[in-house]
């Protein structure tokens, strides 16, 4: 079968699947040919060279909300979608928040194109869509599977809080592939909690400096006192740009009025590891009192 035929057939399932999700008093409505005029304009759009029309055409699909979404199914059916079309035709299911998608991008995940599978992941994620999520988790674990696969369905899990999907970011921190090992530790970061800050931490000895700056961000969102230790520590780091994000991330967790100077924050660090961290006592008391 040519690439052609395959796309067109991956692509048909996608509107079959997405056309049973859609309720029935929906999908007995003929589609608006002017609505369909404006969703296949602006998907070409988003691909223009220009990068003003990109983001133009990209703002109106978001405006669009849910309403996008029938417009989306019906442009599929369409011989002129081309695979570049189909790919930002699955982003901007993702970004609608559209439920109705699910069931559509989970059958895109037996896909034969490891391109289709990831974005049908990240697709998924996107969504919230937890009733596919033993289908991400099983993909994230499936060691055979295309490790770029595995990562976006291991962060589209952990967006659901997977402990699955988690697991598997621990192990793709240690992936052969700077690129995969920086995607995997800012997942752990913003999604996994102040409990991953040792792995996240380790991540700063990493000889690739956009695996450690990732790191550093990693750190900065974790927002807790746990954390600060390795923004301390990311303060020596050889690449200059790494020491002012960890200085700049410090500034902002800790409220300290410290100038930009590597040793200054360590000195600080010295005196007050050990104190209390009074700070998020503080938020944690906030919280407590506004639930009353």
């Amino acid at each position: 079968m040519s690439k052609r035929n395959l796309i067109a057939s991956i692509l048909c399932g996608f509107v079959a699947l997405l056309n049973a999700g859609v309720a029935a008093a929906e999908a007995e409505e003929p589609m608006d040919p002017d609505v369909l005029r404006k969703v296949r304009k602006l998907v070409k759009g988003t691909l223009a060279e220009d990068t003003a029309e990109r983001e133009k055409a990209w703002k109106e699909i978001h405006e669009m909300g849910n309403l996008v979404t029938p417009g989306l199914v019906e442009l599929c059916k369409i011989k002129e979608t081309t695979p570049a079309m189909a790919h930002s035709i699955m982003i901007a299911l993702g970004d609608s928040k559209d439920p109705r998608a699910g069931a559509a991008l989970m059958e895109l995940m037996k896909s034969p194109e490891a391109h289709v599978r990831k974005g049908a992941a990240r697709a998924m994620g996107d969504c919230r869509y937890k009733a596919g999520l033993p289908v991400l988790d099983a993909t994230a674990l499936n060691e055979k599977e295309d490790e770029d696969v595995r990562l976006f369905s291991a962060v589209a899990g952990a967006k659901m809080s997977s402990e699955k999907a988690m697991g598997v970011l621990l192990t793709l921190v240690k992936s052969q592939k700077s690129e995969v090992r920086s995607r995997a530790v800012f997942a752990l970061g913003k999604y996994g909690g102040i409990k991953q800050v040792a792995a996240i931490e380790g991540a700063l000895d990493d000889a690739d400096d956009s695996v450690r700056e990732d790191a550093v961000e990693a750190l900065r969102l974790l927002k807790e006192k746990p954390a600060w230790a390795g923004l301390i520590k990311a303060t020596n780091d050889a690449n200059f740009k790494i020491r002012g994000s960890a200085m700049d991330a410090l500034h902002q967790v800790t409220k300290q009025k410290i100038e930009s100077d590597p040793k200054l924050w360590q000195e600080w660090w010295a005196k007050h590891k050990d104190d209390p961290d009074t700070q998020n006592a503080k938020k944690k008391k906030e919280a407590v009192n506004e639930s009353f």
